[in-house]
């Protein structure tokens, strides 16, 4: 008898643990930005490790600027290759219109898009012509959308943010490329002509912006090893700049 109530009190100990963490998850869950008000963003209302999140929050509220991103990535491997990036995205309110550029000796890269209510249209040559295409079947090709609910492609959470600290007028922030990239991976490998998912050593980025959270300038560096038809495993670094101009 000792036996069964002492197995039925190990049971309910078990099932309340279980139960205090599905609160803590939904706890977590609930802690959302996306029903901020304006007069909310604040900079200065915010601890530290909000910041990230409340930045993402105003990005995916932006519906009439400019971004433009330009930088390289260099691929190391008895040489090294330079592959130049020069991307600019517009949006206002007739139209979301990408434009992506990269070039090296390896890799030429062209992608164009439209962003329309129920369709994209894109092409991968400048003389093509448009293809319609679902937003499902894009994303399954190219990973993420140039706006949306993501910071460069990365989903931000406690687990991929290793550390947040505010440097001069900018916040550094140190990612763990390996969480919340899967995105990032799937349109990196289409792009880079990759045989297999870029492998993240080091991705951090510096944050500047208004104090109601508008956004500057992002400046994005990362360390990744790669797999490439010709060189093999071959190691990356990425440094570009992105630059908001928000129209009035």
């Amino acid at each position: 008898m000792k036996k069964i109530s002492l197995l039925m009190i190990l049971v309910c100990l078990f099932l309340i643990g279980c139960k205090k963490q599905e609160l803590e998850r939904e706890e977590e869950k609930d802690k959302s930005y996306q029903d901020l008000k304006e007069e909310d963003f604040d900079v200065s209302k915010y601890a530290l490790e909000e910041i990230p999140y409340v930045f993402v929050e105003r990005l995916s509220r932006l519906d009439n600027y400019t971004k433009h991103t330009v930088g390289n990535t260099v691929a190391t491997k008895i040489i090294s290759y330079n592959q130049e990036i020069d991307n600019v995205y517009t949006a206002d309110n007739n139209s979301k219109h990408l434009l992506t550029k990269s070039t090296s000796s390896l890799v030429k890269v062209y992608h164009e898009a439209y962003f329309k209510d129920d369709i994209i249209e894109y092409k991968e040559k400048e003389k093509d012509e448009f293809i319609a295409i679902s937003y499902d079947d894009y994303l399954a090709m190219y990973g993420y959308l140039p706006y949306g609910y993501n910071l460069e492609g990365f989903d931000l959470s406690k687990d991929s943010i290793i550390e947040i600290s505010k440097v001069e007028d900018k916040y550094h922030l140190v990612l763990n490329g390996e969480i919340g990239s899967n995105n990032v991976k799937i349109q990196m490998k289409k792009f880079g002509n990759l045989k297999d998912y870029p492998v993240f050593s080091k991705v951090e980025m510096d944050i500047k912006m208004k104090d109601d959270f508008s956004p500057i300038e992002i400046h994005f560096y990362a360390e990744y090893e790669v797999s490439l038809a010709l060189l093999g495993k071959t190691k990356c670094v990425q440094d570009y700049i992105v630059t908001y101009t928000i129209n009035e």
